[in-house]
């Protein structure tokens, strides 16, 4: 594009250049045409100049004087009409307006001062003799009919003035133009020389900028493989880290529920064994009350006390709530009869709750067990009549099962 833009104003100076001199020829030609006196000539290159330059102010002024002297030598010679034609001229370059209106105003009292001419008699024919041609100058004004002196400055100012232009043969020598064709080649060469020269330089941009365009683009290409691969790195750490993070959170986890359940076993251990010797001891003291009982018969009646036939009782100190929990952790089979034995002692409805819980998946020793606790808390005097319903709706399940209780 630099190259093309170079071009174009090079050739816009070479037109700028060639116009101007053509206009300063035709001027200075001119010149020497008025200084000579040939007003015709003048006339003629300075219309060409104007024509080719309207808005040069040295040849608006001279050729408004110019016309003006064309139309002062009209009206000297009594050609209105052309006088006219020439101050219109002049008035169009609008250079010399006081002269233009001075000169109108004296064409304009010309021609009312001039007086109609009156029909003369005709002379008698006279015998034709031989006419001498005269020489002519020639002038820039065409021919035109004549015309009253009245109606002179109104057609004047309608009709164009018509310059004919005169071919002057001129020879010029020969080695004006050989030198100026030559000056011409050395110009065209050096301007094609600084053409070339641009559009070399235009090229080497051009490679350069496509190199640093692929390198860019390559070293763009390469930092987002390291980036993406970064960034892969870094996602597989991440990962990692949560995975060992998750690990260290679910062994600690694991460690406190262990501890835990530890805790609660060891308690349950405790109460256990507390129950365990409680019940030991009341065994052992029944045992030995039986023992001191000494066996006699005699035929009297005496009244034996209900309570003589109940089960015995023992006060224990957990609630049913916490002796179902138990019941649920509990593992081994004694610790589990002992809590089906504890539950028996107490008359909550949850005791009864727990133990038909425990009644469809028992078997053996420990569903003996759990009937004993049911029948002991129906048997229970201070047992609400709200449990006793629910264990009698118990026993006669079973009893519809085929069991007999």
């Amino acid at each position: 594009m630099r190259v093309y833009f170079a071009a174009i104003c090079v050739f816009c100076l070479i037109s700028l250049s060639h116009a101007a001199a053509a206009d300063d020829d035709a001027y200075k030609k001119g010149v020497a045409a008025y200084i000579a006196g040939n007003s015709d000539e003048a006339m003629l290159q300075l219309y060409k100049a104007h024509t080719a330059n309207p808005d040069d102010n040295k040849t608006k002024l001279l050729l408004a004087e110019v016309y003006i002297d064309q139309a002062s030598k009209a009206m000297a010679s009594g050609d209105y009409v052309a006088a006219s034609k020439y101050v219109h001229e002049a008035d169009k370059l609008k250079v010399m307006d006081d002269k233009v209106i001075r000169l109108r105003e004296s064409l304009k009292t010309l021609s009312e001062k001039t007086p109609e001419k009156t029909p003369e008699k005709t002379p008698e024919p006279k015998k034709p003799t031989a006419t001498v041609k005269k020489p002519v100058k020639k002038t820039a004004v065409t021919p035109q009919p004549r015309v009253s002196a009245a109606k002179a400055p109104e057609r004047a100012a309608s009709e164009p003035i018509i310059i004919r232009e005169r071919i002057i043969e001129r020879f010029s020598p020969s080695a004006d133009w050989k030198k100026t064709t030559f000056i011409g080649i050395i110009f065209l060469a050096f301007i094609t020389a600084i053409a070339l020269i641009f559009f070399k330089l235009y090229l080497n941009e051009r490679a350069k900028e496509s190199v640093f365009l692929e390198e860019k683009l390559a070293s763009e290409k390469r930092i987002q493989r390291e980036l993406d691969a970064l960034k892969e790195s870094a996602a597989q750490v991440k990962a990692e880290l949560a995975e060992e993070k998750m690990k260290a959170a679910l062994a600690v986890s694991h460690n406190r529920k262990n501890s835990e359940k530890n805790k609660k076993d060891e308690k349950i251990d405790i109460v256990l064994k507390k129950m365990e010797d409680s019940l030991d001891s009341v065994r052992s003291q029944r045992d030995r009350a039986r023992e001191a009982e000494k066996p006699a018969f005699t035929t009297k009646t005496s009244t034996i006390q209900l309570t003589d036939f109940l089960p015995e009782y023992t006060d224990i100190p957990l609630d049913a709530s916490s002796l179902s929990e138990m019941l649920g952790r509990a593992s081994g089979n004694s610790a589990r009869l002992n809590l089906l034995w504890a539950l028996g002692n107490k008359t909550e409805l949850k005791a009864v709750d727990t133990l038909k819980e425990h009644l469809d998946k028992a078997k053996g020793e420990e569903y003996r067990e759990i009937l004993k606790s049911l029948k002991k808390i129906a048997l229970r005097p201070d047992t609400a009549q709200t449990v006793k319903t629910a264990v009698e709706n118990i026993f006669s399940a079973q009893r519809r099962k085929g069991i007999i209780i």
